[in-house]
This record gives structure tokens, sequence and C-alpha cells, in this order.
């Protein structure tokens, strides 16, 4: 029964490997893009705490050990703490629970996963903030990251389209895909 079906494909083994060489690293691409937003939305919480909460970069600076940052960034983070109502903090940065940084926090509680957080919760917090030309660093940081995952979300459902679009135009010889020498042999 098989054998009556017509199946459609280049005849060259070359060709048929170009094929699913191309929609193999189109594949590729929407899994990475997956992953790296995964990875981008665990970044930037987490450098929200490292920063301003933990303040891990300005601690590493103090204690001469490598911040992880670009050297003008680091330039910028204060090299000893001093003491405030809300414990000890970098030097030149204030402790505020002032209304505008309460309504920043209370911004990030948007969510999903901020849903239980209560307003008194935020109202009793004290953060630690940075002169502007840090906030802005960090901004642009941040930035940078939510930047990408916009992209790859938008990638996302173009590539697959175009997968979906491109497959049976390939298959069916409409569209060729150059055959290049050295191209690997299997695809898996």
């Amino acid at each position: 029964m098989i054998e009556a079906f017509d199946v459609h494909a280049p005849e060259n083994v070359s060709e048929q490997r170009a094929i699913a060489h191309f929609l193999g690293t189109m594949d590729d691409k929407i899994e990475l893009n997956r992953r790296m937003n995964k990875t981008q939305e665990a970044i930037v919480p987490a450098h929200f705490k490292s920063w301003p909460v933990d303040f891990d970069p300005v601690r590493a600076k103090m204690e001469g050990r490598d911040t992880w940052l670009l050297e003008e960034i680091a330039d910028l983070l204060p090299n000893r703490p001093v003491d405030s109502q809300m414990g000890e903090k970098p030097e030149g940065w204030c402790a505020t629970t002032s209304q505008d940084a309460i309504q920043r926090l209370a911004h990030l509680t948007d969510g999903g996963a901020y849903q239980a957080v209560k307003p008194w919760c935020v109202l009793d917090t004290a953060v630690a903030l940075t002169d502007e030309q840090m906030r802005l660093t960090f901004s642009s940081l941040v930035a940078t990251f939510l930047n990408r995952q916009k992209v790859n979300k938008r990638e996302a459902p173009i590539l697959t389209v175009l997968c979906d679009t491109l497959h049976p135009e390939l298959i069916l010889g409409e569209i060729r895909v150059p055959v290049v020498e050295g191209a690997p042999e299997s695809v898996t």
C-alpha cells in the first residue's frame, strides 16, 4: 500500500541533506531563542536583587574581588559601606521609602508571581538608591536583556511561519537550497 503513495522529494540525496540542514537550522534558532528568553527572564530579577538589594558588585569591589562588570561601570560603584536606617549600605546611596520608590516597587509586583505581595510589605521596604548615573547604567543593562527578549519573541513566530511555508516548497523542488561542498552528511 505504501508503494501506491506518490511522494514528492528531491532525488538527489545531497539536496535532501541540504534541505534537512536548512530546516534543522531554523528549528535550532527557534529553540535557541526560547532558551535565551527563559534565561533572560531569570537574569533581570537576579540583577535587580544582586545590585540594589544585596549590593553584590559593591561588596565585591570593596573586598577587592572581581565585580564581573565592565571597568567603566565598576568605577561608578562606591568603595566603602556606611550605616543607615536600613543597615549597611554603599556610600553615596540613599535609603528612601519615598512615594516614588514605593510606586516603582509596586509596579514590580504586577504579574502572577507577585500577586500575593501586600501593599504594607512594599511600604515597609527600604531600598538603597544609587546616584542617577548608576541608575541609568543599571537600567541600560536591564533594557538590553528586555530588548533582546522582545526581538526573540517577535522572531519565533516569523521563523515558524517561514519554516512551515518553505518546507513543502523545498520538498517539491519549487525552491532550491544550494548544496554546499562539505555540508553535513546527516542531520540529527
